[in-house]
């Protein structure tokens, strides 16, 4: 290979990792995937966030009821029989009192932690309840910008009534735990470093074989 035929497979290297360029996309698109599954299982099976803390815990103290309508799994409602006062009109305005019985339509645990162990989860927090925010992330690219994420607008799940995105929830997840949990650490950010420079390897190997 002459100099010339070097430095001119060299040009068109430059110009395939030009920014927004096709080349440039599968490069960055190698880096993330190499780090989505290690990103995903490090929130939402270790419940880490992304200074090695964890996101948190689930409450140990305050006794709830879950209705199996707004569970992942079904269970049989269970609590007591509660006597009530039944009032019932009938004709013209004539009012019947009767005594009846209110079956429970939840089911009692102790905690937020309970229920989560109810339901296969554990102590620390892991953001899984029916599984979207965890199953939705991957990678995304869009207007030649490649990264970790939801696709845009995508609804959350199960018995949210927020509306929000599976973005706009991560973000309230943020907040709420005061931490970053989506970001990379300095391991994942060395892995997509590494895996994104053995694909610019590979390409000018490519050029130049």
């Amino acid at each position: 290979m002459t100099l010339e035929s070097f430095i001119a497979k060299m040009e068109g290297v430059r110009n395939d990792l030009q920014s927004g360029s096709a080349g440039v996309q599968t490069v960055l698109q190698a880096g993330c995937n190499s780090t989505l599954e290690v990103v995903r299982q490090r929130i939402h099976e270790a419940g880490k966030a992304a200074d090695g803390s964890d996101i948190g815990q689930y409450n140990k103290t305050r006794p709830l009821y879950v209705n199996p309508q707004n569970a992942p799994v079904s269970f049989t409602p269970a609590g007591k029989i509660l006597n009530r006062s039944v009032t019932s009109i009938k004709g013209k305005g004539k009012k019947k009192s009767s005594t009846g019985t209110k079956p429970h339509l939840d089911k009692y645990f102790e905690s937020y932690d309970a229920f989560k162990s109810f339901i296969g989860g554990s102590g620390k927090v892991n953001l899984v309840l029916y599984g979207g925010l965890s199953g939705q992330f991957s990678v995304v690219a869009q207007n030649n910008v490649v990264g970790l994420g939801w696709l845009p607008g995508l609804a959350t799940e199960g018995n949210r009534k927020s509306g929000l995105s599976y973005f706009a929830l991560a973000q309230a997840l943020e907040a709420k735990y005061g931490k970053r949990i989506w970001a990379l650490t300095e391991q994942e950010r060395r892995v997509a470093i590494e895996t994104v420079s053995t694909s610019i390897n590979q390409i000018v190997k490519h050029a130049i074989s």
